[in-house]
């Protein structure tokens, strides 16, 4: 949890993670933001809603000041059903309508801090090839500063090329390694 700390307050940061340890990571992280007072999107390519927001309430991590974007609930055929705080979209690789749906969700969030968080970086690129990504995470990044918004995509060490750490660190703030 120290090592949250590090997350600047505005703009974007990369969290790297082992994969022994990932699973913890989107849960304290979250649970940091939250402790700040900050409200926001949290965006799931891993888990469908119905599955993490059990896990969030039982860490105590108060979810109705966050809105989730589901990009994996319907990619993975499963039932939709309607949330007041959960939008889901069609697939991980429409990036449009994701951008137009985070676009939306930040907009439609109470005055104050706000932050998003993307799990995972390595989950995207699965469904879009790695430079679409890194493009992708540029566009992110401007619209993140722009919106005055902290940021924190979650990558796990083991699966992210140092590559691709190398050219994403170009476009955010803070790196964090786990």
């Amino acid at each position: 949890m120290k090592e949250l700390e590090q997350v600047p307050e505005r703009g974007l940061s990369l969290v790297v993670s082992f994969s022994k340890a990932y699973a913890t990571v989107p849960i304290d992280t979250l649970l940091v933001l939250s402790k700040w007072g900050d409200a926001g999107v949290y965006v799931t390519v891993n888990k469908p809603f119905e599955v993490l927001k059990p896990v969030f309430e039982k860490k105590g991590i108060p979810t109705e000041r966050v809105f989730f974007i589901d990009l994996i609930t319907q990619t993975s055929g499963a039932k939709v059903a309607e949330h007041k705080n959960c939008l889901f979209l069609a697939s991980p690789r429409n990036l449009t309508d994701f951008s137009i749906a985070l676009n939306e969700v930040i907009n439609s969030l109470p005055a104050g801090k706000k932050f998003m968080i993307l799990d995972s970086f390595n989950t995207f690129t699965l469904y879009n090839d790695a430079q679409t990504m890194l493009r992708f995470t540029h566009f992110i990044s401007g619209r993140l500063r722009a919106w005055n918004v902290r940021g924190v995509i979650f990558a796990v060490k083991e699966e992210t090329d140092g590559k691709l750490v190398a050219q994403l660190s170009q476009f955010v703030d803070k790196i964090v390694y786990f």
